[in-house]
């Protein structure tokens, strides 16, 4: 049972009132029990933030969104890449969850809203996304798209291109690589993919 108080702003308020309820069930995703499956799914998906609440509260590597947020999830085999971007106009950022219930990040993206993952493992990872808003009373748009596939070639140093019998110049986008490797020694400042 739910109870609600409707109180005036004023003492002196005598204005007849006029409420309204209903129910619907809660759109694809509005909780990490409820992800949207991005194995069985479309990509692009389009929704609105409005229909979402913000029910889960960000922890360790999640960034610093606190709006609402829509869940998402998948089952990534062996040697597989999984891209998911959120791609709409609205603010807001990728947060990949350690799992339902948890509030640790594995990582957060929100500049590109975009994060990737590589499965380097023997067997299948399920992975875990919340895509939330930056601000609380956020309406707009979501819209995320996904793929999930090989790595590129030179996405590892084991599938490393080989320079040798390449024509040049070869070009490639780096939004399309992960940041699976930290340079030490004599390696640069470097960061990025």
């Amino acid at each position: 049972t739910l109870w609600f108080a409707v109180e005036a702003y004023s003492s002196t308020t005598v204005t007849a009132v006029t409420i309204e309820t209903g129910t619907a069930p809660p759109p694809p995703g509005y909780a990490c029990a409820d992800a949207i499956d991005m194995d069985t799914g479309t990509s692009p998906w389009t929704g609105s933030f409005g229909d979402y609440g913000n029910s889960w509260t960000y922890g360790s590597g999640c960034g610093y969104a606190s709006g609402p947020e829509a869940w998402f999830t998948a089952t990534l085999a062996s040697g597989q890449v999984l891209e998911i971007e959120e791609t709409s106009a609205t603010n807001a950022t990728v947060q990949q969850v350690t799992a339902c219930g948890s509030t640790t990040c594995e990582a957060n993206a929100s500049s590109p809203e975009k994060l990737i993952y590589y499965n380097d493992t023997a067997g299948p990872v399920d992975l875990v996304y919340a895509v939330e808003a930056y601000s609380s009373t956020e309406t707009g748009a979501i819209a995320i798209a996904w793929s999930e596939g090989p790595p590129p070639a030179g996405f590892t140093c084991g599938g490393a291109i080989d320079a040798s019998s390449l024509a040049s110049p070869w070009t490639g986008s780096l939004g399309d690589y992960a940041n699976l490797w930290t340079g030490g020694a004599g390696c640069g400042t470097a960061s990025g993919p």
